[in-house]
């Protein structure tokens, strides 16, 4: 007898991608996980994970989620769960994280304060974390990935490879 079982859906997160050598500039909204190569300047807003590449480069203030940093970020920076700083990282500007959650490897530098969140505060950031959310929802974010730079293209495993030389 033949039995059908019932495949289980595998659902792939995309990757909004701004690549080595490219520019963007505005207000960009997003719940997909956010990877940088070029330069942005304006204002994120990302209910996911933000990874900033070696080349990458921030101008820009910035709500988000996670953020993994390889590369420069100027402006203030708030991170609701986790911030990670490796080496090569630059942050100019003001850094808000939650007690625990702030990472920050030999080498990176920080022009600008850190300060953890308050109860207050962390339950203003998700508020805004949820608008951010239903304001993008059904918003397509397709974009080619290049898998050629090392990183990983799933947010699981791009937060695994940047914590790696935690271990």
């Amino acid at each position: 007898m033949f039995w059908k079982r019932k495949s289980a859906k595998v659902t792939q997160v995309e990757t909004v991608y701004l690549p080595k050598g490219s520019q963007g500039s505005g207000h960009w909204n997003c719940t997909t996980p956010v990877r940088i190569g070029g330069y942005f300047e304006g204002r994120l807003d990302c209910s996911g994970l933000l990874l900033i590449e070696a080349s990458g480069e921030l101008f820009a203030d910035v709500w988000v989620r996670q953020a993994v940093i390889h590369g420069c970020v100027d402006g203030d920076l708030y991170c609701q769960e986790q911030l990670v700083l490796h080496p090569t990282a630059e942050v100019t500007g003001n850094i808000t994280v939650p007690p625990g959650g702030f990472v920050m490897l030999d080498g990176a530098k920080i022009g600008g304060g850190v300060r953890s969140w308050t109860k207050h505060q962390a339950e203003k950031s998700e508020e805004v974390l949820q608008q951010l959310t239903r304001k993008t929802r059904g918003v397509p974010s397709k974009t080619e990935l290049d898998d050629d730079d090392g990183f990983a293209s799933d947010p699981e495993q791009l937060v695994e490879q940047s914590l790696h030389y935690l271990v």
